[in-house]
């Protein structure tokens, strides 16, 4: 099995999108030769550009206190935490508060969790965005809509937000 990048070149013709599939494809296939191949699609440049100026903006109309975050980076994190868009680890014998402190201002990526019954914690680590299809960073962007309203800035008119969005990733 050979994982390409493609870019769609319309006419049904397809490229290899960089110079190592390029040398991939050459050592795996004669010229001319046909191909099955199962086609995926990542989201869009502006799907991935909407995310983030979401992000910014809830960033920078905040009216609660929490989460306190240092930059709309770390806020991005966290909403991607709160989407379910993480790796999850648990620790069952706990993890002292100025670990998971210290682990949370160094590093933008993680949240923590107690349960109080067991002592256990829970370690999330945000991910990569450059997984999801097109339709999974659509649902990723519609749960951020409903995090942003409820936690970061509740009660935001979710239309207006999204139109500031789109306005600024246009320009």
């Amino acid at each position: 099995m050979l994982d390409l990048k493609l870019r769609y070149e319309g006419n049904g013709l397809f490229r290899v999108a960089t110079k190592e599939d390029a040398q991939k494809a050459a050592r795996e296939f004669e010229q001319g030769e046909a191909v099955k191949a199962r086609c995926t699609s990542r989201f869009t440049v502006t799907q991935g550009a909407l995310f983030h100026a979401m992000c910014r903006i809830a960033f920078d109309n905040q009216t609660t206190t929490q989460p306190d975050l240092p930059s709309w980076r770390h806020l991005k994190s966290w909403v991607k935490i709160k989407a379910g868009h993480c790796d999850v680890v648990t620790f069952t014998d706990g993890f002292s508060a100025e670990a998971a402190k210290y682990l949370r201002q160094r590093y933008d990526t993680m949240d923590f969790t107690l349960n109080i019954k067991t002592g256990a914690v829970a370690m999330k680590t945000a991910r990569s965005l450059t997984e999801l299809s097109r339709d999974d960073m659509g649902v990723l962007i519609d749960k951020a809509k409903a995090i942003i309203e409820q936690h970061i800035v509740p009660g935001v008119d979710l239309d207006e937000l999204m139109v500031e969005a789109r306005r600024k990733v246009a320009a």
